[in-house]
């Protein structure tokens, strides 16, 4: 098997820019003081992106920041910042109309030692996102470090330097840095009915920049909701990190199987060591987030860059992988997969492009590791060839609009391909001659155990583009059906009361203890909750329900079949 390690200086990056769920960061920590109040803001959400051009944050240094508008009186900077305005200042500009690299050279030459760049807002949400976009072709010419921050961040800012508080801007080093932290969760996003099988490990790779040893670092790593809820914590100490050590990997102890209801989730890894001379060393902090979704597989939390092959010899694909877990008594289809992509104008319009999207299933007997993958044809003899669909872009479309694609069983025709507990499945887009430059979209950097990602340009790289580069190639998964092939007697499940407004009570009665899968679900079968049960006698369970009105189907499933009854909410 060839790896996609041993090949990535083949890779052409279409541009640079970072995830909004950052785990592998720059280890710089953007520190703001204001009249002497300290905050600190870290890469990822809530805080900042960092760009791969500019100067580096070598040693940790403060400044003044400065918020300026050019000659034109814009605070977007597009144009030339007065001679000096900006000496030894942090200047604090806008985002929008120019690319990121013209403001920072503007205000580099205005005497400016470092730039934070505000986050435009188009929605609410994006207060905490922070993303970079192209760069453009004075990125060489620019010396000073820039970071993309977000909105919540730069508000403080423009906020305090308005009413005239004194505004200290600091970029700082941490003395232990977590360099990568890996993300638990077998996918970015996952289905309800996916995650509440899924069991979390935890681990990290910590480096020492500085020159003397650091002692007893407590690495801890918390599952947390989105309100900040702690829901599981595991940490351990490690008694001694030598000066100069880059990447070290730990594996921190304790696992947690998690059921989880739909919503958002973070994972926050945090250091913690010794003070040496009496001075409390810098800690650093890793945040990314996961969902629990509906029905969408993906691993990946929304575009920030494209990718292609730097040599292209032909067509070239890129897949994602996605595994069902284990022991579900429900089955499931794939109806639908999503993808995005965009072009260089140089090369043609985005409304140009098409593509073949495939479906495979991973052989059973390809290895965990995928040592024994076979990675020599696009439809491998490791894979069994399940789905097919073909794709034109609208005329309206822009670059990285997800694109939604039905798709075919390749034996019967129609839409909907049945998968099953426990195995392995790919989504693929071939890119074809004559659109073959496109670029696929790509979320960076979400750092998911095991193979997530791959890229096929004459052979499968099973490592995609590199580490924390995770394709935007989904799936959306349902009920396989609503209807009972194998039903159960009518009297296991009652539904009290039905119409439902608030509350749906399910009376169950078994005659022996049974283990159960109870699914709520839309009538398109797209799932609303779900719950594995064990030991199931004469019972009642009750389900909250935050859904539109209309009609639903509340459905269980046994090793002896499954029962299924509509019922509808009223509001």
């Amino acid at each position: 098997m060839q790896l996609a390690g041993t090949a990535l200086a083949a890779f052409l990056l279409f541009f640079v820019s970072q995830t909004n769920a950052q785990t592998t960061d720059s280890g710089v920590i953007i520190r703001v003081n204001i009249d002497g109040v300290s905050s600190d803001y870290y890469q990822g959400v809530c805080g900042y992106a960092g760009v791969a051009w500019g100067g580096a944050v070598t040693d940790a240094f403060c400044a003044p920041g400065k918020k300026v508008n050019d000659v034109n009186n814009s605070p977007i900077v597009c144009d030339s910042i007065a001679d000096g305005l900006l000496n030894g200042n942090i200047a604090v500009v806008d985002r929008g109309v120019c690319a990121l690299s013209d403001k920072a050279l503007n205000a580099q030459k205005a005497g400016a030692v470092g730039i934070l760049i505000i986050q435009a807002a188009t929605n609410p949400a994006d207060d905490c996102v922070a993303t970079t976009a192209g760069a453009g072709p004075e990125a060489p010419s620019v010396t000073i470090p820039v970071f993309v921050v977000c909105r919540n961040i730069g508000n403080q800012i423009t906020t305090a330097l308005t009413a005239g508080k004194t505004v200290e801007i600091c970029f700082v080093k941490p003395d232990i840095d977590i360099t990568t932290y890996f993300f638990p969760v077998s996918h970015v996003q996952t289905p309800v009915t996916q995650i509440a099988k899924d069991t979390f490990g935890f681990s990290a790779t910590l480096s020492n920049p500085g020159t003397e040893a650091r002692t007893n670092i407590e690495v801890t790593a918390k599952v947390l909701k989105s309100d900040g809820t702690e829901l599981y914590s595991t940490s351990v100490t490690i008694p001694e990190l030598a000066p100069g050590v880059v990447d070290s990997f730990i594996e921190i102890p304790g696992l947690y199987a998690p059921e989880l209801p739909l919503g958002a989730y973070q994972i926050l890894y945090t250091t913690k060591s010794d003070a040496i001379g009496g001075v409390t060393p810098v800690q650093d902090r890793g945040l990314g987030n996961f969902y629990v979704t509906q029905n969408l597989f993906a691993n990946d939390n929304g575009a920030t860059n494209g990718y292609r092959p730097g040599t292209i010899s032909g067509d070239w694909a890129v897949g994602a992988v996605y595994t069902m877990q284990a022991g579900a008594l429900e089955k499931y289809e794939v109806k639908q997969v999503e993808f995005a992509f965009a072009t260089n104008a140089t090369d043609y319009p985005v409304s140009d492009v098409t593509a073949t999207l495939y479906f495979f299933k991973i052989n059973d007997d390809v290895l965990t590791d995928y040592s024994n993958f076979d990675d020599t044809e696009l439809i491998s003899g490791s894979f069994e060839w399940l789905g097919l669909a073909t794709y034109e872009a609208p005329d309206n479309i822009t670059s990285y609009t997800l694109q939604k694609v039905d798709m075919n069983d390749l034996v019967s025709g129609n839409v909907g391909i049945k998968v099953d507990a426990g195995s392995r499945y790919m989504v693929a887009a071939l890119y074809s001659a004559p659109t073959n430059l496109t670029f696929s979209a790509f979320n960076q950097n979400v750092d998911l155990p095991g193979v997530s990602t791959a890229v096929f340009n004459e052979t499968w790289f099973l490592g995609g583009f590199g580490a924390g580069i995770e394709s935007v190639m989904r799936m959306y998964i349902s009920l396989v059906v609503k209807t009972d092939e194998k039903p159960l007697p009518q009297s296991v499940m009652q539904i009290m009361p039905n119409p439902v407004r608030d509350n749906l009570n399910l009376a169950l009665q078994f005659d022996q203890p049974t283990d159960a899968t109870i699914t709520i679900a839309d009538i398109n079968g797209r799932v609303v909750t779900f719950e594995d049960r064990q030991g199931l006698t004469n019972e009642t369970l009750r389900y909250p329900l935050q859904v539109a009105a209309g009609t639903y189907l509340a459905r269980i499933a046994t090793k002896e079949g499954t029962l299924t009854k509509q019922f509808v909410v009223v509001k």
